[in-house]
């Protein structure tokens, strides 16, 4: 009685590359593991150009402006908060209005004195009174004068802090633009040299990647497969009665 064949077998398929073919693998094999052994080689040339020298003196200009200021508007300014202070209200802080006042009250001491040049009217109380009053005078509108002048220029000067005032906020914009200018340059350093980390760090995976292409590329299209099909050997159990029963039928008739 024979045994009862499988329902299923296995088919085995091996391919593998011609023969003519094998040396070629076999030499890619060894390139590419010498690619992948090859050792990380640096780029050691510049990646990231510097400031020029006509920038360095821009940037050392605007910063030396904005922290130093100009010597006008320095000047300038300096000026302004004088006259706000009122430092040229007195007549002692503008010897020139000292001078004039004493060469106006000189001129018209003259000319009142011609007007009592009589005898017995020179040095009289009438006299001094006269001169008393008018040297009075002549001091009093030029002294006013001077200061109605410099309050008004009082006024015009702080009409004009604002202007000074604003100066000051462009020299500080100007050193935080020279200062971003400056940052962006370092930061693309610390990008570059970020990459350069990046890619030191993935060399070996890299160079896994390229043994393993050289590894698919060598063998082609070569491998085994196995896969499952119908035993073409088993019997037909419906086929055998079948065919029984035919053979029965025959042998009655």
């Amino acid at each position: 009685m024979s045994s009862k064949q499988p329902s299923n077998t296995t088919v085995t398929n091996k391919s593998e590359p011609p023969a003519w073919v094998k040396p070629y693998a076999v030499n890619l094999m060894d390139q590419g593991a010498a690619v992948a052994n090859r050792p990380y080689e640096a780029y050691t040339g510049t990646r990231v150009a510097g400031f020029s020298p006509e920038q360095e003196l821009g940037l050392q200009g605007t910063v030396n402006r904005a922290t130093q200021g100009n010597a006008a508007v320095n000047a300038g300014q300096g000026m302004l908060q004088n006259t706000l202070n009122g430092q040229y209200l007195s007549p002692d802080s503008n010897p020139w209005l000292k001078q004039n006042v004493d060469s106006a009250m000189a001129q018209a001491q003259g000319k009142l004195n011609t007007q009592f040049n009589r005898p017995g009217a020179f040095g009289s109380t009438a006299h001094q009174d006269v001169m008393s009053r008018g040297l009075g005078d002549v001091a009093s509108q030029m002294y006013g004068q001077n200061y109605t002048n410099e309050r008004n220029n009082q006024m015009n000067a702080a009409n004009q802090a604002l202007g000074y005032g604003q100066a000051d906020y462009q020299d500080l914009n100007s050193l935080l633009a020279a200062g971003d200018t400056r940052q962006k340059l370092s930061q693309q350093y610390a990008n570059q040299a970020y990459q350069d980390w990046l890619e030191q760090r993935n060399y070996p995976l890299s160079q896994l990647d390229i043994l393993g292409n050289t590894i698919g590329m060598s063998m082609g299209n070569s491998g085994t497969t196995q896969s499952t099909q119908p035993n073409p050997n088993q019997s037909n159990t419906a086929a055998n009665l079948l065919g029984a029963g035919m053979m029965g039928y025959g042998l009655l008739s």
